[in-house]
């Protein structure tokens, strides 16, 4: 059964804030590129976005957000802020993983081709990555090297993320494989997806990442004074 209410979809794993709102069947959606300041901006574009749909918080029937992998911080932002909501409203708040929103879009994008590889820059020398057939995912996901991505025999692979950023400098074609540069999920295909599935089957919304945050003990000496 689908859920036949309006949702609210926010995003921040990624190098942007992204907002969408699905009201009466119609998308409002912006996406704002930026490495840092998520945690300023996500709330007041929410409230931009609805304002936009007009759309009353009290009309909202759930929420939907990215939950990673993504930015450490970046995942927990949208996270947060979509709990928030949900209990302040009451609502339930559904989880999508970043690579499930990047083949959701990529599959929009690329109808005819079915097997797709997501691929996320970790801002390290790897990628998350992640593949699919359709809507179902192939294997489990993992983190891989450039020479992992880059490999012939791949006929029909379309890898969409924001690996172009680092590796390729913007859309590119290898033989047979299509590289599309996203900044970031677009709120306009997931809510569009949303419509035509049941929005109850995703999971609830919590924090997904394949490798833990970096911890480091602080190097300075602190002495104490009696």
């Amino acid at each position: 059964m689908k859920l036949n209410k309006n949702i609210l979809y926010l995003d921040s794993a990624m190098a942007a804030c992204s907002v969408g709102v699905l009201k009466n069947g119609h998308v409002n959606g912006r996406i704002e590129p930026m490495k840092r300041g998520q945690s300023e901006r996500i709330i007041p574009l929410v409230n931009e976005v609805m304002g936009e749909a007009g759309c009353d918080y009290s009309e909202l029937g759930a929420i939907v957000t990215t939950v990673g992998p993504g930015a450490f911080t970046g995942v927990r932002i949208a996270l947060s802020a979509a709990k928030a909501f949900g209990l302040s409203l009451e609502i339930p708040v559904y989880g999508i993983t970043t690579f499930q929103a990047l083949n959701i879009q990529a599959s929009s994008r690329y109808p005819s081709i079915h097997n797709i590889d997501v691929v996320i820059d970790t801002r390290r020398d790897d990628f998350y990555f992640q593949s699919y057939v359709g809507d179902q995912a192939r294997g489990e996901p993992r983190i891989v090297s450039t020479e992992d991505i880059v490999q012939p025999g791949r006929e029909g692979f379309v890898l969409i993320g924001d690996l172009s950023n680092r590796m390729l400098g913007g859309s590119y074609v290898h033989e047979d494989q299509i590289f599309v540069q996203v900044i970031c999920p677009d709120p306009k295909g997931i809510l569009d997806w949303v419509k035509c599935h049941d929005v109850t089957s995703l999971q609830q919304a919590e924090p997904f990442y394949i490798r833990g945050a970096d911890v480091q003990m602080q190097k300075k000496i602190v002495r104490n004074m009696a």
